[in-house]
């Protein structure tokens, strides 16, 4: 019996220890289940860095009564923690480790009550536990009676011990251990209870984390998938989310752009101001005037570039406070082409027709203008070749050209001949270019033309009227030309017999009615002259020469060739020619002399009384050129300010009392500025009335050297008809019987002797007769 009974403490105190052992286990168990749990929930906390979330996360699980405290940690400092009993009473730890991106976030320790395993080891439990085996031993003569009553039971509890108490013991109320089983049973009640209710527990929260880990997986997958970039914001502007859409969109990296605001950020310059009384204006009304509806911004990058966007921004109420979430997009793009399609459609309308042709040229479009210049309407012609409306469509090669132009070239311009709905034939001048896409390859063509055929008329009219024209103007020129001999070759004997009346014997009335009859006779030679002149000139048949010559000399004999006309008049006439003046220039010194000769003889001829002068200056040099200004100057009756613009045109002349004893064509002034014009000079004049006029004379002319002159004036022989021997006898052939007496009477008054034929072959057989040949 003694050996029974110290098998049956031995037994007891196994049983007891073996019960506190398992129980351990399952509290270390239960522990690392929940700081998994703790973990998994607080991991969007820690990437959000919701501090205050995590706080209340941790208080949620301390609310359970076995979980003693959750405290989780970072970089070494705790950043949350929450308990609810004293750690006195014991309780089993267990620490779990947070990744966020595969990088260690923080590490969380949980800690468990360990009061169904104190109940177990508590001096209570100890007493009971010797009590029971010392009535073990002073009942040892009882115990044989009662073994197979307490090993029973012992061996059900160590049984249900071992199926993690699942079952539950039998006992006979007589049993003198009742007390001790009963309260062993009250215990393991307990701990199943509490066991029972804990695993519910878990397993409703581990259903509900699990429950919100997929949708918050979903949500993340929605999230990233966004071709919108999505930002969300707390009550303080401070970014708390950053999609990859708005990483690529802003420039900003995730890690870089949370925890900061976004008017520092995202907003540009213009906008902070607005964008902070906006958010101001919300937390304290609960309104905002730009939530919930798509609106057009401008946002910066984080170069610093501006760009515009389309934002959403929506507001949502959450423990922590408002959070703004905003779902933005770039319409750069966008409002480029919108830009662009309103550009082309105002194209479109433009007075010239056009259409459009897809790669293929098949036309998919018109405008109004099309139907207009071709009389067919957009239905008409879509899906239609161009080639339908030529007038030539079965001329292949000339199509094929314009499309390999346009293959070649990108762009074809030229004149068609196109065949309008009614009929009639069109001449239209095209341009088509190709338009390609963003990949390079060919898209479209687009075409625009105009009707050529009205002015295609008026070119033939005016074509024909210009060939009238310039038929009529080389009649008119061969009518003047053949005038000019006609009319000169008389003249001219009329003078010279006027000449060589006035030189015979002959009374003063009879001396001034020649001297007139020889005046009106110049008179009208240099109105023909000039009338030969301007034909000339307008038919653009007077060239000018390029020859060397000495200005001085040009201005100094003319001015002395017109010097007795001012004498007449008393007038001064003087010369000025500035210092530094080229002298030796290259150009038509002849027209040159005939536009001083012209503006000179007019100064003398209106100026009554003071003075005439002529003055030239050197305006700029080249290495090579010389700009000069020649200018007319007299003291004369002056021009009216009304005449002055019309001065220079043909067949003009100043109406005034005086002019009126003045004859001339007209045509003077308008024959210098036409050969001022072709020396690519200007004329110009300053004069009012009673103040004298000032006329101006500019022209570029190429430097010449002095030998130059030298050379050309020794190119002509000289004679002096002074030294001409009276014995000499003279052959002249002249076909005009006056000339011929008026040059026989000139020449025999000289001393010399004339033979005298009417054409070449005459002259020819005179001389062969000659004695002296």
């Amino acid at each position: 019996m003694i050996i029974f009974a110290v098998v049956l403490v031995l037994f007891m105190t196994y049983a007891f220890q073996f019960l506190q052992i398992a129980k351990t286990e399952e509290l270390r168990y239960r522990s690392e289940e929940l700081a998994q749990l703790v973990s998994i929930a607080s991991e969007q906390y820690l990437i959000s860095k919701d501090f205050t979330g995590l706080r209340a996360l941790a208080d949620g699980f301390t609310e359970h009564h076995d979980v003693a405290f959750v405290t989780i940690s970072a970089d070494n400092q705790v950043i949350a923690h929450s308990q609810n009993h004293d750690l006195a009473d014991g309780v089993t730890v267990a620490k779990k480790e947070v990744f966020v991106n595969e990088r260690p976030a923080a590490e969380i320790s949980v800690g468990y009550r360990n009061h169904l395993s104190d109940a177990i080891s508590s001096p209570f439990g100890r007493l009971l536990m010797y009590g029971a085996a010392a009535i073990g031993f002073l009942a040892i003569v009882m115990m044989y009676i009662v073994t197979l009553a307490v090993t029973r039971p012992l061996k059900k509890l160590y049984e249900s011990n071992a199926r993690q108490f699942g079952s539950e013991m039998l006992l006979s109320d007589k049993d003198e251990i009742t007390a001790t089983v009963m309260l062993i049973e009250q215990m393991q009640a307990k701990l199943d209870s509490s066991n029972l209710k804990l695993q519910e527990s878990l397993k409703d929260q581990k259903f509900s984390f699990a429950e919100a880990r997929q949708i918050e997986e979903k949500n993340l997958a929605i999230y990233n998938a966004s071709h919108d970039a999505i930002i969300v914001a707390n009550d303080q502007d401070i970014i708390v989310e950053f999609s990859p859409v708005a990483e690529q969109l802003f420039g900003w990296e995730r890690h870089e752009i949370i925890g900061r605001a976004m008017a520092d950020t995202l907003v540009p310059k213009s906008l902070r101001e607005a964008h902070i009384k906006g958010m101001q204006h919300f937390l304290k009304t609960g309104q905002g005037p730009v939530l919930n509806q798509r609106i057009e911004l401008t946002a910066v990058r984080k170069s610093g570039r501006e760009f515009s966007i389309e934002i959403s921004i929506s507001a949502a109420k959450t423990t922590q406070g408002y959070i703004f979430v905003s779902y933005i997009r770039d319409i750069t793009q966008r409002l480029k082409d919108q830009t662009e399609l309103k550009l082309a459609a105002h194209a479109f309308n433009v007075s010239d027709a056009m259409f459009i042709s897809d790669s293929k040229g098949h036309i998919i479009r018109t405008n109004p203008a099309f139907t207009y210049v071709t009389g067919y309407k957009r239905e008409e012609v879509e899906g239609a070749k161009p080639r339908t409306l030529s007038a030539n469509p079965e001329d292949s090669a000339f199509h094929k050209r314009i499309w390999q132009d346009l293959l070649d070239k990108d762009v074809w311009n030229g004149e068609l001949p196109f065949r309008h709905k009614d009929g009639r034939e069109l001449t239209v001048r095209m341009s088509m270019t190709a338009v390609t896409d963003e990949s390079g390859a060919l898209s479209h063509y687009v075409a625009h033309f105009f009707d050529l055929t009205e002015q295609k008329n008026y070119e033939a009219i005016l074509r024909q009227a210009h060939n009238e024209a310039e038929q009529a103007s080389e009649s008119k020129g061969r009518f003047l030309a053949a005038m000019s001999h006609e009319i000169r070759t008389p003249m001219n004997s009329v003078l010279g017999v006027l000449g060589l009346l006035k030189e015979t014997p002959l009374t003063q009335e009879q001396i001034n009615l020649v001297q007139t009859a020889r005046d009106s006779g110049e008179l009208l030679l240099a109105i023909i002259n000039d009338v030969l002149d301007f034909s000339k000139m307008e038919a653009g048949k007077l060239t000018l020469e390029k020859n060397p010559f000495n200005i001085y000399d040009v201005i100094n004999q003319t001015t002395e060739i017109l010097r007795p006309q001012a004498e007449n008049k008393d007038l001064s006439l003087t010369t000025i020619i500035e210092d530094e003046t080229p002298q030796y220039v290259i150009g038509d010194g002849d027209r040159i002399r005939q536009i001083i000769l012209n503006l000179l003889s007019n100064a003398i001829k209106y100026t009554v009384k003071g003075e005439v002068s002529v003055g030239l200056r050197c305006h700029t040099l080249t290495p090579t050129h010389t700009t000069l200004v020649l200018e007319v100057i007299d003291t004369g009756i002056g021009i009216d300010q009304a005449h002055l613009k019309t001065l220079f045109d043909e067949f003009t002349m100043v109406e005034s009392s005086y002019d009126r004893n003045h004859e001339g064509s007209g045509l003077g002034l308008a024959i210098c500025k036409q050969l001022v014009n072709l020396m690519d000079g200007e004329i110009s004049v300053k004069s009012d009335v009673n103040s004298g006029s000032i006329f101006s004379f500019t022209f570029t002319l190429k430097f010449a050297e002095e030998e130059d002159i030298v050379h050309s004036t020794n190119a002509l022989p000289q004679y002096n008809h002074e030294t001409i021997s009276t014995n000499l006898r003279i052959l002249m052939a002249e076909d005009n019987p006056a000339n011929q007496i008026v040059l026989r009477t000139m020449l025999e008054m000289s001393g010399l002797s004339v033979d005298i034929a009417s054409n070449g072959k005459e002259a020819v057989e005179a001389v062969k007769k000659s004695p002296t040949t």
